[in-house]
Parts: C-alpha cells; sequence; structure tokens
C-alpha cells in the first residue's frame, strides 16, 4: 500500500491506496488518476507515475508542464524516494510512503505515519522514530504548525528561484526564527570546500553571531539534530558562557551521509524551550538547506568541467566541439588512432623572431593573439581541427577526426581566408603604429596517423606521419602573403583556382614542385 500525505495552501491531508502502482493527478473528462488532486489547478491529468519496486518507492514525472521536484530539484527521469523527501507536484508537497502490514520502507521507523485524535478531536498526523537528520517532518496542526508548513511548502520554489545561497539561507534563517516559538538568534554554517572547515553563511543577529562551537562541532560529528539547554547538561564552554545560551537547537545538513553544514537557533532566556516539534521542523529545514547546497555545489563544478572542457575543446570548431562533447558524455570519445587521408595546413609568420626582439613580452603575446584571432577563426568556417600551435605558426587538419568529402577545397578556402585575415589585421595594427606581420602557407594531402591519444580523463588530439613533415616543407617554400599547396592537393582543386606553378628547394630533400594559389586578384572562382 502507497500512503501519501499532502499539504496545499496550508491544508494537510493523508491518503491511503491499496495499490504498489498509483497514478497522481486531476480528474479529466473520462481519466480518473488513482490519487486525484483537484484542487491544485497546476495539476496535470496525469501529473506523475509512483510505484513500488525492489524495496524502494520510485516516481516519474508524466512529461507534465509543470514537472515534479524531489527537495527543491526538478527530476527528469525516474528517481527512488524515501519517506524524508519532499516531494512537489504544482504546487502540492507530498511525503510518500509504502507499507507492506505494519512494516514500512524507511529503517528506523516502527510505523511511517500514525492517526490519532487529539484532545480537541481534530486529526493529526505524527511520524514515529528516532529524532535524526533524515527524519521526515509532519507537524501537528496549529497555528504554528501551519505556518510551518507553508515555509516547507515555499522553500522549495525558494532555492529554485534564488542562486545566491547567502541571501537565500538568510531569508530562510529569518523564517525559521520568527516561526520557532522562542527563537532568538540563529546561525547557519556551511563547509568551505577549500578550507575544508564550516563558514558561516547567515546569522542574527548579523554583528553577534551566536556560534557555540562545541554544540556545532558536536551536530557535525554525530549527524543528529538535537536540543542543548543550562538546565540538561552542566558541562558548559567558554562560547556558551559569553553568549548566554539558556536553550537551543543543533542540527546538521545533511545530504547522503556527508555533513554539508549546520544550522542552530537558540534563546537566552532560561524560561523559553524548544519542543521536539520545533527540533523536527529545523530537521526539515536542515535537509533542505543541504540539498540546495549540494545542487549549488553540483551546478558549479558541472559549469567548471564544461569551462574546462572548452577551454580544452578549443582546438575545435564549434560544430565539432559540441559533436564531441555529446560523445564523450555517452562514453564514445575514447583514445584511439586510424589511418586515412587527410588536408594538412601549416601558416608561420615570417620574419617574427626579427620582428619581435625588441618588443616588450606582453606586447608580443597580444600581437600573436591579435593574429591567431583571426587566423583561427578561418579555419573553424571551413571545418578545419587546430592540431597544435608551434610558437607563431598553426598547424590544423581538414578531413579529421569527421570525414569530410570537400575537406581539400575547405582548406584552400581556410588559406586564401587566413591570408585575407592577415591583410585586414595588418590595416589595423598600421593605423595605429604596431608592428605588423606577413604570413606562409603551406598545405598537402597525404596520409596520416590521427586520432585521440592518452588516458580517457586525458585526451589529446593528434596526427603524426611524413603527410605532416611534408606539409611544413610547402610551408617553408611560401615567401609572405603566399599560399603553396603539393601536387597531390593540386589534383583536387585545380579547376577552382587560378593558380601558379613552382619549384623550391628544401634542406635535404632536393627541389619540391608545388602549386601557388592565386587569391589576391580573386582566386576562388567557382564553387
Amino acid at each position: 500500500m502507497i500512503t501519501v500525505v499532502t499539504v496545499f495552501r496550508g491544508q494537510q491531508g493523508q491518503f491511503t491506496l491499496d495499490s504498489d502502482d498509483i497514478v497522481i493527478g486531476r480528474t479529466s473528462g473520462d481519466a480518473t488518476p488513482d490519487l486525484t488532486l483537484d484542487d491544485d489547478p497546476k495539476i496535470a491529468a496525469r501529473h506523475a507515475h509512483v510505484w513500488i519496486a525492489d524495496g524502494h518507492i520510485w516516481i516519474e514525472d508524466l512529461m507534465s508542464s509543470e514537472g515534479v521536484f524531489v527537495n527543491g530539484l526538478k527530476i527528469e527521469q525516474p528517481q527512488s524516494i524515501g519517506p524524508e523527501d519532499q516531494v512537489l507536484v504544482g504546487t502540492t508537497s507530498l511525503l510518500i510512503g509504502w507499507t507492506d502490514g505494519a512494516q514500512t520502507d524507511q529503517e528506523g521507523l516502527t510505523e511511517f505515519f500514525e492517526k490519532k485524535q487529539s484532545d480537541t478531536g481534530d486529526t493529526e498526523f505524527m511520524i514515529k522514530g528516532e529524532v535524526n537528520a533524515d527524519a521526515a517532518y509532519v507537524p501537528e496542526i496549529n497555528e504554528t504548525s501551519q505556518q510551518q508548513l507553508a515555509m516547507l511548502y515555499d522553500l522549495p520554489l525558494q532555492f529554485a528561484a534564488e542562486r545566491d545561497l547567502t541571501k537565500l539561507f538568510k531569508l530562510v534563517l529569518d523564517s525559521v526564527i520568527k516561526i520557532i516559538p522562542g527563537a532568538k538568534r540563529g546561525a547557519l554554517l556551511a563547509v568551505d570546500r577549500v578550507k575544508g572547515k564550516l563558514a558561516l553563511r547567515a546569522s542574527v543577529p548579523e554583528d553577534e553571531p551566536p556560534i557555540s562551537r562545541t554544540l556545532i562541532k558536536r551536530a557535525a560529528a554525530q549527524g543528529t539534530g538535537f536540543i542543548w539547554s543550562q538546565d540538561a547538561e552542566m558541562d558548559f564552554s567558554q562560547s556558551m558562557k559569553a553568549l548566554s545560551i539558556a536553550t537551543g537547537m543543533y542540527c546538521p545538513l545533511m545530504w547522503q551521509d556527508e555533513v554539508l553544514g549546520v544550522i542552530c537557533v537558540d534563546t537566552p532566556d532560561s524560561d523559553k524551550s524548544f519542543t521536539e516539534s520545533d527540533l523536527r521542523f529545523l530537521i526539515a529545514v536542515a535537509h533542505y538547506a543541504a540539498a540546495a547546497l549540494s545542487n549549488s555545489e553540483l551546478q558549479a563544478d558541472i559549469e567548471f568541467k564544461n569551462k574546462v572542457q572548452e577551454r580544452l575543446l578549443t582546438n575545435f570548431s564549434p560544430k565539432l566541439r559540441s559533436k564531441l562533447v555529446d560523445q564523450a558524455r555517452i562514453g564514445a570519445l575514447v583514445p584511439g588512432g586510424e589511418r586515412s587521408q587527410v588536408t594538412l595546413l601549416m601558416s608561420d609568420i615570417r620574419g617574427f623572431t626579427k620582428k619581435t626582439a625588441n618588443m616588450d613580452v606582453q606586447a608580443v603575446v597580444d600581437m600573436l593573439n591579435e593574429y591567431f584571432t583571426e587566423l583561427v577563426q578561418a579555419i573553424f568556417e571551413n571545418d578545419g581541427t587546430i592540431d597544435k600551435f608551434i610558437g607563431d605558426a598553426i598547424l590544423a587538419v581538414f578531413g579529421s577526426p569527421d570525414k569530410d568529402v570537400d575537406q581539400q577545397l575547405k582548406a584552400v578556402k581556410a588559406a586564401v581566408a587566413m591570408q585575407e585575415a592577415n591583410v585586414r589585421v595588418n590595416e589595423r595594427r598600421t593605423a595605429r603604429g604596431a608592428v605588423v606581420c606577413d604570413l606562409g602557407i603551406g598545405l598537402h594531402y597525404g596520409e596520416v596517423l590521427h586520432g585521440f591519444i592518452g588516458a580517457e580523463d586525458r585526451l589529446e588530439f593528434t596526427v603524426i606521419g611524413d603527410t605532416v613533415n611534408r606539409t611544413a616543407r610547402y610551408c617553408d617554400g611560401a615567401k609572405k602573403g603566399m599560399v603553396v599547396i603539393s601536387p597531390e592537393l593540386h589534383e583536387y582543386v585545380k579547376s577552382k583556382f587560378d593558380f601558379k606553378e613552382l619549384t623550391f628547394p628544401t634542406k635535404h630533400e632536393g627541389d619540391f614542385k608545388g602549386y601557388e594559389v592565386i587569391w589576391d586578384d580573386g582566386g576562388i572562382a567557382i564553387d
């Protein structure tokens, strides 16, 4: 049997369904879900599916427009939940459990929900069991508990709307102190991942945070919430005496058995005391805060990894970069290489050493960045890949890691676009009296070994083979402003450009025959 406690606009209800597989939704036409929540206009006709499998409760979103949230996080696929997890469908909060005879799936709880009659005849719902950081919270129904329920109902929405956790934790702490009778002061601390210590994230009052290191360390070490009072314990630390703490509640922010922080409230008034219901409410708030902290750290980690990944993939065009990320996500981007025919392009700044001999180091770096920004863009626009930067030289590949039947034409177009870009940069730099540079570019088509080498967590794209060396020779043979291609590449593009045949010497391999691309008078004549 599945048991569901609902909270909608401060009103609480309980439903026990004699089934291990139910649909939650609203009555619509002939369709009637197993659990109907017709009062909530945000609930879809078939909003959520809940079932029992492998000794666990599972929930999934049935493609509703509002979605299903667990502990403030929207779920994208079926998820296992427990009675301690707060589920939000539409604007209705749910606690979900299941029973098999008198037992539940929550270890340590002798019953899931106990329904009893209060002295006033009102129906109340309580959860039995040890008060710890994982205990679910369903308070007695009175004015204070209705305020507490309303706050718990709002927390997932607040966490989803506010990215600045410091602001949000301040808001939460202020609300907790207002709602818990007798609470005068409070603090919320979170673990600083860099220093490995608890850091203050919010306090009331702000200028004198009521922090007892002894009690905070106890909550973190024990992993359980507790009520402390002077009457119950005679062992006082200096901070307790200085803060005049008469009684207080301390609760760890636990997420997946890890302490992420501590929340506490106290009062210096010896006439005031906190109840077990107050502690359960604070535990529930701590659970939400822990979920928000974990989600925030996860998002920050994802953003950081994405930025690192983007930097690692800067050698690839945006289109290819997106494809490689998708391959990495499904584990298809693994070390390995293949032999195939590719087109290589190498560019080099002529007279670079002499031009930069008297320049400041930063000025040299700025100059290279200005030229490379335009040159790389020309390569990417023609679906090329940067193999590496070698000082003032660039080695680019066309036809790898993705095959491209138009690689030869795209490579020559990229080379012409690079020379045109170089002219534009020179015009800008000349106008402001800066040093200008000229390019020589060589291209060759041939077989290489290419692919990703290294370990799965550290892959580097590279090309290997004599084709790389021969491309360097054609680059050496290109004087400033020239694009020189090999005879092998010429066979593929000879009808697309105007050329001038040439021969140039090499140091160890004799004379090389090549073709200069005539680009400055409209060389790209045919597409």
